[in-house]
């Protein structure tokens, strides 16, 4: 399986870039390119695309997978990355080994604790609540069909405006991810126990906001 990998990352005050780049190469993943939100310090030995001045959490997202498409487009999955989430050692085979059936088209190697389950690959839930950004993985003709579709084409200048979406357009990537699933009658897909886990303190796109730590994977 080839597997092209991309982290959309930004100016963190407490950085994890580092720490996910190591995850991604213990876990078995070639070298990911950065998609810089912003100017700050990143790796030097990495491919890199920067937005300057910053675009926001959904157009990086956005073109992050636009690019990684344009650069690569013959490979079998497309995964991207936040820059505080760590993954497991071996997860790249464990992933090349998975069958999943033809309408899966996303597959989240990020699950929350709510989704806890017995062990495998389990279906995710779809539509505006999606839930999880962390680490989504398309198939080929899905990434290709995601980009294509008009509801994510227009979310920028037409994002709904609810308990599920500020209507800014910038933010609610799981969401919109979520919501092209249910419209498409596509399924998405997670592991339990999870694949990754996130490590982020500060979060760049609700300035202000404290998560918690919780690093399990191994």
């Amino acid at each position: 399986m080839k597997c092209t990998v991309g982290i959309t990352a930004g100016d963190r005050e407490s950085p994890t870039l580092g720490q996910t780049i190591a995850s991604l190469r213990d876990a078995g993943f070639e070298s990911p390119r950065i998609f810089a939100d912003g100017s700050f310090d990143i790796p030097s030995n990495l491919e890199v695309s920067v937005r300057s001045p910053s675009v926001g959490g959904w157009p990086n997202f956005w073109l992050a997978l636009t690019e990684m498409v344009a650069r690569s487009p013959s490979s079998d999955l497309f995964l991207i990355v936040q820059d505080d989430v760590v993954f497991s050692k071996g997860v790249f085979d464990y992933l090349a080994a998975a069958k999943f059936p033809d309408e899966c088209g996303v597959v989240s190697l990020f699950c929350p604790k709510c989704s806890n389950a017995q062990f495998g690959w389990h279906p995710f839930p779809t539509g505006f609540g999606m839930a999880s950004a962390q680490a989504l993985a398309f198939p080929r003709e899905m990434a290709f069909q995601f980009l294509a579709d008009p509801w994510t084409v227009n979310y920028r200048r037409s994002a709904p405006k609810s308990k599920h979406f500020r209507g800014d357009g910038l933010h609610h990537i799981d969401g919109v991810v979520g919501q092209w699933c249910r419209l498409n009658d596509k399924a998405a897909y997670t592991h339990s126990p999870s694949l990754s886990q996130h490590i982020g303190r500060d979060s760049i796109m609700y300035p202000g906001f404290r998560g918690k730590r919780d690093v399990t994977a191994q």
